[in-house]
Order: C-alpha cells, then sequence, then structure tokens
C-alpha cells in the first residue's frame, strides 16, 4: 500500500484507534496518573507526536514536557515521574535502548499494538491499532494524534471528550479537500523547498507535515513555531519556494506578506478567507479535533505532490540497518 492509498484508510483507523486508546489506556492504569509530571518522547515522526501529546497533556493542567530520546537518554537523571514513548512500531532500536537508561522512571509506550520488543519491556501500551503497511503512512500519525488526546483526558480524570463521529467527519473533510489539495500541488509542484509554519498544538503537526514532504514528495522541508519563523527563517523565502500556514490570522496574514514577496502559499485553517489559496475550516469548540482535521488536506496534498514528482509508489530508498529492532 503506498501513500496515497492509506490516506483512504484514515476515518476508519481514527474510527479504530478512539475505540482501542481509550480501552488500553485505562487498562494500564492512566486514571491513576494525576499529579504526576509526565515526559512524552520518541524519534522521527513519533517526536512530532510527542510535541503533540505534552501541549493536550498542559492544556488539561497536566505537567507535561516533550523530548527527544537523545535527550532523555542523555539527560543523567529522571526527568520525569513516568515516561511515555511514542513508537507506532513499538520496535526503534533507540526507543528500547533508552528503556536502559530511565533511572527508574516508570515507563509506558503508544504503538500500533502491545506484542512488540518495547510492549515487552514496559509497564503498558496505549494501542492505536492502526498496522497499516505503508512507507510512509498517512493514518500513523493522526491516530496516535487521538490516542495521546484520549490519554491525557484520562489523566485529567476528564470525561472522554467526543470523538464520536471523528471516522465521518474525517471522511467528509478528505472529500471536500481534494480538489484544492490536487490545484496545490500543481502550483507547488516546482518548489525547490516548502517550510510549514504553525502555532501551539499545532506546531507538532508541522513537524510531521515537513517529515511527509521530504519522505513522500521527497521535498526538502522544514517546520518552525510561527513566531519563530518570524525571527528570522523566512528571509530565505521568495520565488520558486513555498510556504505552508496552518492556524489563525497570524499565520493567514504571514502567508499573504509572503505570497506578496513571491512564494507560492497555502493557508489551512480558519481567517484564510482573503486569500487566494486556502482551505476555511470551521471550528468545532473542540481544540484537538480542530488541529487533527488542519492535517488532512495537508496530507493530501502531499500525496498529489508525490504523484507529480513520480514517487507514488516510491519506497523509502536509504533504509538503515540499526533504526528497528527485527527480533
Amino acid at each position: 500500500m503506498n501513500f496515497t492509498q492509506s490516506i483512504d484508510k484514515i476515518p476508519a483507523c481514527l474510527d479504530t484507534a478512539v475505540a482501542l486508546a481509550s480501552r488500553t489506556a485505562r487498562a494500564i492504569g492512566a486514571d491513576g496518573w494525576s499529579g504526576e509530571t509526565i515526559a512524552f518522547t520518541g524519534v522521527g515522526a513519533s517526536l512530532h507526536s510527542s510535541e503533540v501529546a505534552a501541549r493536550q497533556c498542559r492544556a488539561r493542567g497536566i505537567v507535561a514536557y516533550a523530548f527527544s530520546l537523545d535527550e532523555m537518554a542523555e539527560a543523567g537523571l529522571a526527568l520525569a515521574d513516568r515516561v511515555v514513548i511514542l513508537s507506532a512500531s513499538g520496535r526503534s532500536t533507540e526507543a528500547l535502548d533508552l528503556l536502559d537508561k530511565l533511572h527508574g522512571t516508570r515507563a509506558v509506550a503508544v504503538s500500533v499494538r502491545a506484542d512488540t520488543p518495547l510492549g515487552a519491556a514496559v509497564e503498558g501500551v496505549i494501542e492505536t491499532g492502526n498496522a497499516l503497511e505503508s512507507s510512509p503512512s498517512a493514518p500513523s500519525f493522526v491516530s496516535t494524534f487521538v490516542a495521546t488526546a484520549i490519554l491525557a483526558d484520562i489523566i485529567a480524570g476528564r470525561e472522554a471528550s467526543d470523538w464520536s463521529g471523528l471516522g465521518e467527519r474525517a471522511g467528509k473533510l478528505l472529500a471536500e479537500a481534494a480538489g484544492r489539495a490536487r490545484e496545490q500541488a500543481a502550483r507547488m509542484a516546482r518548489c525547490t523547498s516548502i517550510d510549514c509554519a504553525a502555532p501551539g498544538l499545532l506546531y507538532g503537526v508541522a513537524g510531521e507535515v515537513a517529515l511527509l514532504l521530504r519522505e513522500a514528495a521527497r521535498v526538502p522541508a522544514a517546520a518552525f513555531g510561527t513566531r519563530d519563523y518570524l525571527h528570522g527563517p523566512l528571509e530565505s523565502l521568495e520565488a520558486g519556494q513555498g510556504l505552508i500556514t496552518l492556524g489563525g490570522a497570524r499565520e493567514a496574514q504571514l502567508a499573504r506578506d509572503m505570497e506578496e514577496a513571491g512564494a507560492a502559499v497555502w493557508h489551512v485553517g480558519s481567517a484564510g478567507e482573503a486569500l487566494s489559496h486556502s482551505v476555511n475550516l470551521a471550528a468545532s469548540g473542540h481544540p484537538d479535533i480542530d488541529a487533527l482535521m488542519t492535517m488532512l488536506p495537508v496530507e493530501l496534498f502531499i500525496a498529489e505532490l508525490s504523484a507529480l514528482h513520480g514517487h507514488a509508489d516510491a519506497p523509502f530508498r536509504y533504509r538503515q540497518k540499526d533504526t528497528k529492532r527485527r527480533d
């Protein structure tokens, strides 16, 4: 299954993740973590998921941070009361190596399933159930997004957020945004690089967007927090380069400014009515769902761009032998 084909599976994968993550998070006792400091960690796409997870927790009053696996391993001391290791495959070498360097900190994982080397080594696993074999995978990030939001609700002692009908909502947006994603891919097909800027919870989403642009479309890409982007990185943007902004009014203004400078831009979120190229999303009143929905048109765009570049069915070119545990 290629990246484009995996997008079609997102609605079903989201509904599976909602049910499975809710059940497995409670089964491992996450409702008893109140008052604990939580450290989320991962590598690759899971690092961007960690950024999202920490913000989801902090929005609910939970003290939580995101660290790279390297930071956790090099710290030399316990950084939190509990570590949540994000690894979709449950086989990342770096995640498994970290377990010997946690200085007694209790650890759980968020993975597709529990029967993995990582699952066997931690206290418990919050499962997403997204077992699609695609490289890269469109549903993987959004399934983990749902799982960590549900985990945050359970830790905070809240009634689980209303995720009912999430798959249906996602399917509707994917259908509605397909044409605009195709048009935008054609506009940005010749861009030599594409930046992605976003604030807050969407910063982790921007990181995943940049990663997928590199993996699926093989376009040099980078992600920035909106305010960081304003302090220098935008200076290299010009005609022949692209910018995707995710968010609200400030990001829409940034897109307008950079379009006037000659860059190809696309804004996904709110307040983009005055822009020539945007996807305007109505607020649902649920910040997590709004952020999740922001990702979907961009995944469609990346799939279209990948096809235009001739990479629709292209596998990873540079697989490394020391990144996954095979036993």
